[in-house]
């Protein structure tokens, strides 16, 4: 005789608890790189002595952005990480995802929260 396997059910909350625990701690980490400010950069416009320029925003950070999204990506994967995150204030998350606020830098650094830019549309 084979004992009955365990319901679905608890594999299915066990799997959502597991990606809830994994979220909360990598929100941490971004957390903590972020010094509770927003990680938002925008180009500032041209420095005779230094190119381009980038200025962070200044407010303070309320909500993560996903920099790897879609239907049904985030959380998921590689864009639970925090690597792939950014801590945004409110207005910039807006921005971002209203595509005011855009990359700037090739499609390899869009992806990595240490390298990517935004412009300003206008």
């Amino acid at each position: 005789m084979f004992p009955k396997p365990a319901p679905r059910l608890l594999d299915k909350r066990k799997a959502k608890a597991d990606v809830a625990a994994m979220d909360k701690k990598q929100r941490a980490v971004c957390k903590a790189r972020s010094g509770g400010y927003c990680e938002v950069l925008v180009v500032s416009g041209l420095h005779p002595w230094a190119g381009r320029g980038f200025t962070r925003c200044h407010h303070r950070a309320t909500e993560n952005h996903h920099l790897i999204g879609g239907i049904g990506r985030r959380n998921k994967g590689r864009s639970i990480l925090a690597e792939h995150r950014l801590d945004v204030c409110g207005y910039c998350h807006e921005e971002i995802t209203g595509k005011v606020l855009v990359p700037c830098v090739e499609e390899s650094k869009r992806e990595q929260a240490a390298t990517v830019r935004y412009e300003r549309r206008k």
